[in-house]
């Protein structure tokens, strides 16, 4: 995974969604090689039991291997509250090096003709809207460090689970 094996070691990165399946499994793996772990989830207790797993690894692993981890309660539709994420972060940790937008879902089941404009906004709103805001404030604070990276996960049901990603990163120096 990293370039070299202490790369992620100190570095802090923000993960949506990460009260369950992706989100979750991410934040072990980045705590795993080192990293601070932000747990964002709308599920406040699911937030914290992954914060916990992570904090858990970092004493089974023993030493500096596991980074720490903070866990927020944080709606990604509403862009103040993802600007306060990335706020407490910072507060918490220093800096953010990565964002991982793993908050998104199918709201409801419903065949093409049976959506509705509230279902289509609120589908719209977590998963474009949030990752949109994540990754934009991120990016105001990555070209103050010259650095960024991110990264975003969604998962459809359609019959079988699929998955669709997309990564975004910025070389030190390149103009955006």
């Amino acid at each position: 995974m990293p370039k070299t094996p202490d790369y992620f070691h100190g570095k802090t990165i923000v993960i949506t969604g990460a009260g369950s399946g992706i989100g979750r499994a991410t934040a072990l793996i980045f705590a795993r090689e080192g990293a601070n772990v932000v747990c964002a989830d709308i599920n406040e207790a699911a937030a914290a039991k992954t914060a916990a797993l992570v904090s858990a690894q970092k004493n089974t692993i023993g030493g500096n291997a596991g980074g720490q981890s903070l866990a927020l309660t944080i709606d990604v539709t509403k862009r103040a509250a993802v600007n306060d994420m990335i706020e407490l972060a910072i507060g918490e940790f220093g800096s953010v090096e990565f964002l991982f937008n793993s908050a998104g879902a199918a709201l409801r089941r419903a065949k093409f003709l049976d959506i509705d404009d509230d279902l289509f906004e609120r589908t719209y709103d977590l998963n474009v809207k949030g990752t949109f805001y994540g990754m934009q404030r991120c990016c105001h604070i990555c070209w103050r460090s010259n650095s960024a990276s991110s990264s975003m996960s969604a998962r459809w049901r359609t019959g079988a689970a699929d998955r669709a990603r997309a990564c975004i990163t910025r070389p030190p120096r390149a103009r955006w």
